[in-house]
């Protein structure tokens, strides 16, 4: 995840997330985080500039290619002039379509160039009743418009909300992720091995706990974590964000 990272976090309803009165007022938060397009604008008008060039060349290309099967058919005689047409037409099917299967790569590439595709993701978090996060995707032009993607995990499965610290390559980049107690609610499976565990509850727990990191496709930089870490602790947990602290995992600002 190189880059700048020119990401956007917006908060619904917007608070302070130092505020601990605030941030207890609500009962549901929202926070999304938006990938902005780093391509210049400059850019994007002169690949919509030769976007449209290569369009009008493609269209005088036809029309060129008719005016000549035209001509050559009205000159000669008619059986002559029934295997040059026939020639053209051929020539112009064949030609035409490997100029317009150019013409579709090349006006893919630009309005890829151009519009990027777009990828958000939010994380839902409802007081007493558990989070919801969600990755939207909007594809490149001509490729699958939307891919959407939503996974809820209740109150009593979470364990904590943690920032771990990791490295891609030579980039120091920070997770944050959910610790989840036996799996994420949703297979019966796991549910059934909770219920029927050992009384060594302690040790069963950290046994079955699974990480689930959040924003995982942006993986957005530490400023853009600190206000989801802090506000979803306060409105799940209710504390002060530094008690349910997992031994093994780091949380640095």
């Amino acid at each position: 995840m190189g880059g700048l990272k020119n990401y956007e976090l917006i908060i619904k309803p917007a608070i302070n997330y130092k505020s601990v009165k605030e941030v207890n007022e609500i009962d549901a938060v929202q926070f999304t985080i938006v990938k902005r397009s780093q391509i210049p604008t400059f850019l994007k008008i002169v690949s919509i500039l030769i976007s449209i060039l290569i369009s009008i060349l493609f269209v005088l290309y036809v029309l060129d290619s008719s005016v000549i099967t035209a001509t050559r058919k009205s000159s000669g005689n008619s059986t002559n002039d029934i295997s040059i047409i026939e020639l053209a037409k051929a020539k112009l099917g064949l030609k035409g379509c490997l100029v317009l299967i150019c013409v579709i790569f090349t006006h893919n590439y630009l309005f890829c160039i151009i519009f990027e595709g777009e990828l958000k993701e939010s994380l839902l978090v409802l007081k007493n009743i558990g989070v919801q996060s969600t990755t939207f995707k909007k594809n490149m032009i001509w490729f699958l418009p939307i891919t959407k993607r939503d996974k809820f995990i209740p109150i009593d499965k979470i364990q904590d909300v943690i920032i771990h610290e990791g490295f891609e390559g030579f980039e120091v980049i920070f997770y944050l992720i959910l610790a989840i107690k036996d799996g994420d609610g949703d297979d019966k499976n796991n549910i059934e091995r909770y219920n029927n565990s050992s009384k060594d509850k302690k040790a069963f727990e950290l046994k079955q706990l699974k990480l689930e990191v959040l924003f995982g496709n942006l993986l957005p930089r530490l400023d853009k974590l600190e206000p989801i870490y802090q506000i979803s602790r306060q409105v799940l947990f209710h504390d002060k964000y530094d008690k349910l602290q997992i031994p093994g995992y780091i949380k640095q600002f």
